[in-house]
């Protein structure tokens, strides 16, 4: 991550941030660095969007002959 101010409790941030993101992920293990200011690359392009239609078994709305 790129941090422009510095907090005081750089550490604690961290452990936090890595925290919240493995909570995020299933438990996924995210080794968080700081890095200077500028040094991370930009994406300067538009997200591409993509419409999932499949069925899912069980997913809402589904009805099941039965």
């Amino acid at each position: 991550v790129e941090i422009p101010k510095r907090p005081a409790d750089l550490d604690q941030v961290l452990a936090g941030l890595t925290h919240e993101l493995a909570e995020a992920h299933e438990g996924l293990r995210i080794d968080v660095q700081v890095v200077d200011d500028g040094t991370l690359p930009r994406f300067e392009l538009k997200a591409k969007r993509i419409k999932d239609d499949r069925v899912v078994i069980g997913g809402q709305g589904e009805k099941r002959n039965t």
